[in-house]
């Protein structure tokens, strides 16, 4: 079955499951496909970024990106060998992203969310079998 997620192009904005991928590995496959396709993705949990969230490392390119949205309090935080989440005042890591709000019990939002660091981009990788700590399936071109 990995081998069939291979050649998935998920759908973006109100496009329809019948003439997307899915629909189409959906017929293919049975309507137990179209369940467990539908669930995939993230759905704001916020276990990762609670669990990860303070060993993260800001790339090249999210410094030069914050510099050029004039993101200085997030240049604050981030420590001359590249690790975020420093606290300005102390120099010292943080324990957990300061930027990651509880909205309800299994519920978290991304105040940056915009321009949040490459790494909470990249996750879930190949690395961790395109699962989240909370074991939901992401699409390989997520």
């Amino acid at each position: 079955m990995d081998g069939l997620f291979r050649f998935v192009t998920w759908p973006r904005g109100g496009c329809g499951w019948e003439d997307s991928a899915i629909g189409r590995m959906s017929r293919r496959l049975g309507r137990g496909a179209h369940r467990v396709l539908g669930r995939a993705g993230c759905r704001s949990c916020g276990k990762c970024c609670e669990l990860f969230g303070a060993n993260l490392t800001a790339t090249p390119g999210d410094v030069a990106r914050w510099t050029r949205e004039g993101r200085f309090e997030l240049l604050a935080r981030v420590s001359s060998m590249g690790h975020l989440w420093i606290d300005p005042a102390t120099g010292t890591r943080l324990s957990r992203c300061p930027y990651l709000v509880r909205i309800a019990p299994g519920r978290a939002r991304c105040r940056i969310h915009a321009t949040k660091p490459q790494m909470c981009r990249d996750y879930p990788t190949l690395a961790h079998g395109k699962r989240c700590v909370a074991n939901r399936l992401f699409p390989l071109n997520h």
